[in-house]
């Protein structure tokens, strides 16, 4: 059975980003990050913006506030935030 969701970034440069995924092969909230933020790097990469890829790389993109459980047993196209505002760990 297909969990697709959907992913979208919550943040004041990114903000707006948007990716649907099929979770079923992801293992945490992280493998999932990984994925959006090499889609968005790429994104931009190939569009010429190499200074915004590379603030990209200085944010601490994450999804908080849930479970990865939370995330399968969601309903399709379903959307989850992925947050690049909070500055350190303690946050999420």
């Amino acid at each position: 059975m297909s969990q697709i969701r959907n992913f979208e970034i919550s943040d004041e440069i990114f903000g707006g980003y948007m990716l649907e995924l099929e979770i079923s092969n992801f293992n945490s909230k992280q493998d999932i990050c990984n994925i959006i933020i090499n889609s968005l790097k790429n994104i931009l990469i190939s569009s010429g913006l190499t200074t915004l890829a590379g603030e990209v790389d200085r944010k601490k993109f994450h999804i908080h506030d849930i479970t990865m459980e939370d995330i399968r047993t969601g309903y399709e196209n379903q959307k989850f935030w992925v947050c690049g505002f909070c500055k350190n760990e303690n946050e999420f």
